[in-house]
């Protein structure tokens, strides 16, 4: 009998799937679990749990895949920047150059960013994690300032909750 192996079918698929938006996400998944063949293994009755027709075990789905994607973006490259002053000003640094040579992003082959906020009202207990793309999209109309090394970084500056957006 030949052995067929479904990772390199299983890779493209995390590739592909990890490039959509929440929406399509989770519109597919939707679609999947309505048309899933019957009768099939309900995740729900498999762990005991009573179907109320709440879709536990689409929301089970879905979590167990963010656990998934979360665990792979750990395990790679990401750059790492702990911001002190995020507490007072309410603002996010990001390095583009220092001492007049490329550096921070635009040197970075990191492809997630994860900002460490810090000072009194985080105290390092807040990480918000981003793909480097959708940052570098922000950036644009973003202030420049001079900052950081002896005033030799030059750096954008974004509201931490323009993150979020």
């Amino acid at each position: 009998m030949t052995e067929i192996s479904f990772a390199p079918v299983f890779e493209r698929f995390q590739t592909w799937f990890s490039g959509l938006s929440v929406e399509w996400k989770e519109a597919l998944l939707k679609y999947v679990y309505e048309h899933r063949p019957r009768p099939h293994l309900n995740i729900s009755e498999l762990m005991g749990y009573e179907n109320t027709g709440s879709g536990f075990d689409v929301d089970l789905a879905k979590g167990q895949m963010a656990e998934e994607m979360l665990s792979d973006i750990l395990a790679g490259k990401i750059e790492v920047k702990c911001d002190a002053r995020v507490s007072q000003t309410g603002n996010l640094a990001v390095e583009y150059m220092c001492s007049n040579r490329p550096s921070g992003i635009s040197t970075s082959e990191a492809p997630w960013w994860a900002f460490v906020l810090d000072g009194a009202k985080y105290e390092q207990e807040v990480v918000i994690l981003i793909k480097k793309d959708r940052l570098l999209g922000m950036l644009g109309g973003a202030r420049s300032v001079s900052g950081g090394d002896g005033n030799r970084a030059q750096m954008y500056l974004l509201k931490k909750e323009r993150l979020l957006q």
